[in-house]
């Protein structure tokens, strides 16, 4: 079985840091499909890998 430490989250992939923390924003996603926008603010940990509708890497 293939695991990830991402997560495609409001047009943006992020970087989640671990399988265990992936798993978490997964299921907080579910919990609470309304609550999206707000994911960033959620998991501040979480790091983007790219810009909305895929403009490239982003420089953090």
């Amino acid at each position: 079985m293939s695991t990830s430490t991402t997560i495609a989250v409001n047009g943006r992939v992020y970087d989640m840091g671990s399988e265990e923390r992936a798993r978490e924003a997964a299921e907080w996603l579910y919990d609470h499909p309304g609550e999206a926008p707000q994911f960033e603010d959620h998991f501040s940990d979480a790091k983007a890998m790219t810009t909305p509708l895929g403009g490239g890497l982003r420089a953090d």
